[in-house]
């Protein structure tokens, strides 16, 4: 896998986290943790 498909498939996985987490705090909590 190149680089850039990398970064394509992590910003792919944070959208979808973002997206998964309905519940602001715990959106905060999650990004804080990364």
């Amino acid at each position: 896998m190149t680089g850039s498909s990398w970064c394509k498939a992590q910003e792919l996985v944070h959208i979808y986290e973002y997206y998964r987490t309905q519940n602001s705090a715990e959106r905060r909590f999650l990004y804080k943790h990364n």
